[in-house]
């Protein structure tokens, strides 16, 4: 057979392809302002610099340095500011010049210049600064101050200001402070200070605000991704009803309501504050409210977990606990961090041993791996195994790449099931599409996944503040990344800013842009409650745990769009289709007197749903192709009802159990017997009246890794996938599949799939492709089966 040299991508994929590969320019024409008295005599290279720490400053241009300037035709010169780490204070690395113009009290002015990001100064992917204009002597009175942020394409900031007393020439001056945010690199150009006097106010000036491009309510990007959403996070429910002889029963009301979304919306928390602090029961109640998934913020990185933060990340009174809280309680909980490879991130003991005896740290690392998984077990379901390898390299500068490699396959080894990740910052947010950032994440995912490491979800973080990344750059920044078949969850999101207005309506637009996406798999938020946040203007609920107008924005989409309660009547073959968004499912049949009711799961595009309105109520779990995971029976296979198959006991006619929520079930070989999902292990026989334990087998966990991933072990060699259907594995690569019969099954390094069947020859297919696949010979998208 020929493979395709690419993977088959939808047609919304096809059209983010072309138009990543426009080389459309990002330059922006600069602001008319009005014409004024300019109070900068000194050029770039004059201006100085009144530092405690110096930054090191040289003036480059459009012909020595064109890749700084690509992106706008506005500027051919700047000043490279490289800012070094200990600056702790905004003022303790100053740039500037002194005003040439003497100015009366009252006098307006304005500053304008244009700001980038060469290296960001932290996870946002911004550089920071603030424009200050002081008196050049004591008492430094300051008529402004205003920081602002750079991404990787230029800004234009503009700042209108009044002078707070009369001054003579030279005294005042111009500086941009650069300290404070740490170790950062930045252009500075087209700098003015223009001097208005009264002719002009600062309301009639204009003035940098907070935006993106596609903010407007109207933006097409916006409608675009509201009606993939449509299409990829949605599916149907088909219901089919039938009587005691199997016969289609009409005017049934069926409704389904959700009890969990398949998407994975999460919140990173405090271990602390969850089980010790002192708005403990506020603080849970919201997260049972609002989440599915959580992270322990940092309980479980390597400094803590040693003891080196103190009794409040004490694993054993405080993280422990907690977990073992989240697991009681139903949540999907991510891991983070197994491997923080930098120094700085490191515990006490890596420190002591890197400068006394180095060659010992790979061991450590390998124990502290063992050591982790070994005190989560059960309690974690996927983990972040390295984290951000973009600036925490001090270990494979010493021993290699390769390690990356053996973190990633003793986790699997020790933790055999959930998704390892790779966890970077600096990948959504940064404004732009491409940097030399994402680059190195690219390159050490497919370094890692042609090593052979059991990578098997992209970790993207999007940490913003007033630079963010406009939402169709978001989309070009994820189809980037899917050219490596893996799914991306987002595990770090919080928008830092005091526009609440700004705030509210960029977070309402990331999560639309990537819950559209459909290779996105879940989003966890990293500010939760004010007192508690790593950066608490970035918190959903303020101090008084008052939803902020971002935080309604969550629970307007998340709770509302996004959540599905739906309704309707069985029609002449007794059907009815209800659609709604992917999670779990609580489906209820009511016909006169008769009521019944059984959790469903939608994962894929649709499942179809036979249930008996006659006869047993069956409470469990329904897991696709007619199979239920009864909590009184264990697994059974729907036949002609009231018949339903069990794996462990053959055929059962299975009727109503009186009041009790029980059924009667009665076999051939052992006769009438009752039981009920609340019977805790017993079964009733009616031949004796004596109880018998049950020895019925549950369905294994999912499948974690390997072609059919997510699919749970019904019995023998057969399994269930939720988009794949029930199929029966052989030591070949033949699968028996239940609705087509024999296939042959090929898997491919996107985790996807190669199938040949005799009807049909070579097709492709993957889990995210949602029911359709790719047929060689005709080079067409079919329907799945």
């Amino acid at each position: 057979m020929t493979y395709p040299l690419f993977i088959p991508f939808t047609p919304v994929n096809w059209k983010l392809i072309i138009l990543s590969g426009l080389s459309a320019s990002l330059g922006f024409a600069a602001t008319d302002i009005p014409v004024g008295d300019s109070m900068l005599t000194a050029g770039l290279a004059d201006f100085t610099q009144s530092s405690s720490v110096s930054a090191t400053v040289e003036i480059v241009s459009a012909e020595t340095h064109p890749d700084y300037f690509s992106d706008t035709e506005d500027l051919s010169e700047a000043a490279l500011l490289t800012v070094p780490e200990g600056a702790a204070d905004p003022w303790n690395t100053q740039w500037g010049a002194s005003l040439s113009l003497a100015v009366s009290e009252g006098d307006v002015g304005l500053v304008r210049f244009f700001i980038k990001a060469v290296e960001e100064a932290d996870e946002t992917g911004q550089v920071y600064a603030s424009a200050i204009i002081q008196e050049s002597v004591s008492p430094w009175s300051k008529s402004l101050t205003q920081q602002v942020t750079g991404g990787a394409a230029w800004r234009e900031i503009i700042l209108p200001f009044t002078f707070d007393a009369s001054y003579a020439a030279g005294g005042t001056t111009f500086f941009i402070w650069l300290g404070s945010a740490g170790a950062q690199k930045l252009l500075i150009g087209g700098v003015e200070v223009i001097h208005y006097g009264t002719a002009y106010t600062e309301e009639e000036l204009p003035k940098t605000g907070l935006t993106y491009a596609g903010r407007e309510p109207d933006a097409a990007w916006r409608a675009e991704a509201l009606a993939r959403i449509e299409q990829v996070r949605k599916g149907d429910i088909q219901v089919t009803v039938v009587d005691a002889a199997g016969d289609p029963v009409e005017g049934v009301s069926v409704s389904v309501d959700m009890t969990r979304q398949q998407f994975k919306w999460g919140m990173a928390i405090s271990g602390y504050e969850l089980m010790h602090g002192a708005e403990r029961d506020v603080y849970r109640d919201n997260l049972l409210m609002l989440f599915n998934t959580i992270t322990i913020e940092n309980g479980l990185k390597w400094p803590p977990f040693e003891g080196n933060w103190g009794s409040r990340f004490d694993f054993e009174t405080v993280t422990l606990p907690a977990l073992q809280w989240l697991k009681s309680q139903g949540f999907f909980v991510h891991g983070h961090v197994l491997v923080w490879p930098g120094l700085k991130n490191l515990p006490n003991s890596v420190e002591t041993a890197w400068e006394s005896n180095r060659s010992a740290v790979p061991q450590m690392v390998t124990d502290h791996i063992a050591e982790v998984l070994g005190a989560t077990e059960g309690l974690v379901d996927e983990w972040d195994v390295l984290n951000e390898p973009w600036d925490n390299h001090d270990i494979m500068d010493v021993f290699g790449d390769g390690l990356m490699v053996d973190w990633f396959n003793q986790t699997r080894e020790l933790f055999p099931r959930g998704d390892l990740l790779m966890n970077e910052y600096g990948i959504l947010s940064g404004g732009t599409e491409d940097s030399e950032h994402k680059q190195d994440f690219e390159s050490n995912i497919a370094y890692l996944l042609e090593g052979g490491a059991p990578l098997t979800m992209i970790g993207m973080q999007g940490h913003f503040g007033d630079t963010v990344t406009a939402p169709e750059t978001l989309l070009k920044i994820l189809n980037r990344f899917d050219r490596f078949g893996l799914p991306i969850r987002v595990t770090e999101f919080d928008v830092d800013a005091t526009d609440r207005e700004f705030q509210a309506d960029y977070f309402r637009d990331f999560l639309i842009t990537l819950y559209s996406w459909p290779s996105v798999t879940g989003i966890i938020q990293w500010a939760y409650a004010d007192a508690a946040a790593w950066k608490a203007e970035a918190a959903l609920f303020d101090e008084n745990w008052n939803l902020r107008p971002h935080g309604e924005e969550y629970v307007n989409w998340v709770l509302g769009e996004w959540w599905s309660n739906e309704s309707g009547v069985t029609d002449a073959d007794g059907r009815v289709t209800l659609r709604g968004h992917k999670g779990t499912y609580r489906l209820s049949l009511v016909s006169g007197d008769e009521q019944h009711s059984v959790t469903v799961n939608l994962a894929g595009p649709s499942i179809e749903v036979t249930v008996p309105l006659a006869g047993a109520s069956v409470e469990g779990t329904y897991l696709g192709g007619g199979w239920v995971q009864s909590d009184g029976l264990g697994l059974l296979k729907q036949g002609p009802a009231p018949w339903m198959y069990s794996p462990d006991m053959g055929w059962l006619y299975v009727a109503s159990g009186g009041t009790n929520d029980g059924v009667w079930f009665w076999s051939e070989a052992e006769g009438w017997r009752w039981t009920t999902h609340r019977q805790e292990g017993w079964i009733y026989r009616a031949d004796s009246g004596e109880l018998e334990a049950k020895s019925m087998a549950a369905p294994l966990a999912p499948v974690q890794t390997g072609p059919f991933k997510d699919a749970i072990h019904l019995w023998s060699d057969w399994y269930l996938s939720p988009w794949f259907g029930a199929f029966m594995t052989t030591e070949t690569a033949w699968v028996y599949h239940e609705r087509v019969g024999w296939i042959y099954v090929i898997p491919d390094v996107s985790e996807g799939l190669w199938i040949y069947s005799q009807t049909k020859g070579w097709m492709w297919t993957a889990s995210f492709h949602f029911n359709a696949v790719y047929v060689e010979s005709s080079g067409l998208w079919e329907p799945l089966w």
